[in-house]
């Protein structure tokens, strides 16, 4: 079935979409999704091979996040082009890529980092997962100013391959791992991909994928304390609006890496755990004083969009969960009314 060419050139890997999941069973199924052109890739089968994959994950504003699952492998050619970066963590299996700049085999316990190329061609073997991320070029070059400090219009020389053994490596595996899995589980990428989990995840990214001209920029001489109070005063005016790390430290007139350095050093918790236990605390307050909403409307309005995830993190925090302590609210109210009743009684 011949594809029709997409002319113009995608501002954004895919539309955003909060859950998907594809499963191409045979060439007829993957030939109706080519047709689609929901992706800049066609699918086809391996030569002598049948054709069974699945793909399945969500779409946020700026990452769009996804795990492949092949039995019998599959091969994959560009049909339009988008200015995107794509970054693939193999979990099992291997894949093969050839591309302009030549040949590239990533194995399991290896991930790839591959800017977009418009003539490449990937085959995976048989038995194939992997995880994968893809995050415009434009998005990338952003948060490395807020990053870094560092104007730049190219991206780094970031390696090709790197070992997911290595610290950095290996706990940006296991959120990315983390996150999709929660999409799957039924959680909506619009709920988890916040923009405050993108930023993490993108920072997360940049810290921790090796570079050839050696590391990232040596942090800027740490902020006084007085920063750390503006970025509290900014973070408690802004906790029921969607609060991204670069504001803050815009507001603050820092880096991005050296606000996060500030937050560990002074507070011993990042930034984002610091807001997350701000909101929480301004949940708990309200489950006190406020019994004419419901706990979900609560939670809804510190920013918890899912009530499994929300009431699991209540919990970390308190030790009980939000429906305790507005449980334990009403207790205390009817021992209230129950004294003042004796009390009249009394009189």
């Amino acid at each position: 079935m011949a594809i029709a060419k997409k002319e113009a050139i995608y501002s954004g890997p895919y539309a955003e979409r909060p859950y998907y999941r594809h499963w191409l069973n045979g060439m007829a199924d993957a030939e109706a999704f080519n047709a689609s052109l929901l992706t800049p890739l066609v699918y086809r089968n391996r030569a002598g091979s049948d054709l069974d994959m699945t793909f399945e994950g969500g779409r946020g504003s700026d990452l769009n996040l996804w795990k492949t699952t092949s039995p019998t492998g599959f091969r994959t050619s560009t049909i339009y082009e988008v200015d995107v970066v794509t970054v693939r963590f193999v979990l099992q299996g291997q894949i093969f890529r050839h591309d302009p700049r030549g040949e590239i085999v990533a194995k399991a316990g290896f991930g790839m980092l591959l800017p977009f190329a418009s003539q490449r061609l990937e085959e995976a073997s048989a038995r194939f997962e992997a995880i994968a991320a893809v995050i415009d070029r434009s998005t990338i070059i952003s948060h490395l100013y807020a990053l870094e400090g560092c104007e730049r219009v190219t991206l780094p020389d970031f390696a090709l391959m790197a070992d997911t053994r290595k610290p950095g490596m290996m706990a940006l595996l296991y959120s990315l791992v983390g996150t999709q899995q929660r999409i799957a589980n039924g959680v909506p990428a619009s709920n988890i991909i916040t923009p405050l989990l993108q930023e993490v995840l993108i920072y997360q990214f940049l810290g921790a994928w090796p570079r050839l001209n050696g590391q990232p920029p040596s942090p800027e001489t740490y902020a006084q304390p007085r920063k750390l109070r503006t970025a509290m005063e900014y973070i408690e005016g802004n906790l029921s609006s969607k609060l991204r790390v670069s504001d803050v430290a815009a507001a603050c007139g820092m880096s991005v890496r050296n606000l996060q350095l500030l937050f560990k050093r002074e507070t011993g918790k990042s930034i984002v755990q610091t807001i997350s236990d701000l909101r929480l605390d301004r949940v708990k307050r309200d489950l006190r004083t406020d019994p004419t909403l419901l706990i979900s409307q609560v939670a809804y309005r510190w920013g918890f969009h899912h009530m499994g995830d929300f009431s699991q993190r209540y919990r970390e925090r308190f030790g009980r969960l939000p429906s305790e302590t507005r449980a334990g609210r009403i207790s205390e109210v009817n021992s209230v009314d129950s004294t003042l009743l004796r009390i009249d009684h009394m009189a």
